[in-house]
């Protein structure tokens, strides 16, 4: 979740960068300035705010709910290795495979 005018957004718009193109079509940013968070359980104290959210259907986040855990908050390093481990950490198999930077 980002701020299109903050400064530590910006800053960290590489790091997104180079994680989308290790997970292609599942690293998203979301500008908490112009949108609405649809989702319970995100809560946003500052940016940018890093989340993991577990495969789910539309439909059941639009209700509200879904038959997995809720959205899980990434509270450590902002560096492309950091968040790297922890969504390996957090994905099926299939992504365990990707080459480490």
């Amino acid at each position: 979740m980002t701020c299109f005018r903050c400064a530590y957004c910006k800053a960290f718009q590489p790091v997104l960068d180079h994680l989308s193109m290790m997970f292609p079509g599942r690293i998203y940013s979301f500008d908490c300035s112009k949108n609405d968070i649809p989702v319970k359980g995100v809560l946003i104290e500052g940016y940018p705010t890093v989340y993991w959210f577990p495969s789910v259907t539309a439909a059941s986040l639009d209700a509200g709910n879904s038959s997995r855990s809720g959205p899980i908050q990434y509270l450590g390093d902002r560096t492309v290795e950091e968040i790297q481990d922890f969504l390996l950490s957090k994905y099926d198999d299939v992504y365990s495979q990707i080459d480490p930077i």
